[in-house]
């Protein structure tokens, strides 16, 4: 976007009150800010992280890993779907 948007003289004046919804865009989409996300099906917190990942995305991924044990996401997952009615008969 960066290269697009700022590439003219003339579309400067234009992207600059854009400027912040444009990075709260690009913070929100970028994999590194998130670092990764939990693996169902695993009885215990594991995180997968993009292949790319550099130096913050895997500090994030163990944030979000710590996250994920203060909030006991484990136990919520398995009673959720203990919880869950069963599939209707075929």
């Amino acid at each position: 976007m960066k290269g697009n948007l700022g590439d003219s003289a003339w579309k400067k004046p234009l992207v600059l009150p854009l400027k912040n919804s444009l990075r709260r865009v690009r913070s929100r989409i970028d994999y590194s800010e998130r670092g990764g996300a939990p693996m169902l099906g695993v009885n215990g917190i594991c995180i997968i992280g993009h292949g790319r990942s550099n130096a913050y995305a895997v500090t994030n991924a163990c944030r979000a890993a710590e996250r994920a044990i203060q909030h006991n996401i484990i136990e919520s997952i398995r009673q959720r779907v203990c919880d869950m009615p069963p599939p209707p008969p075929v």
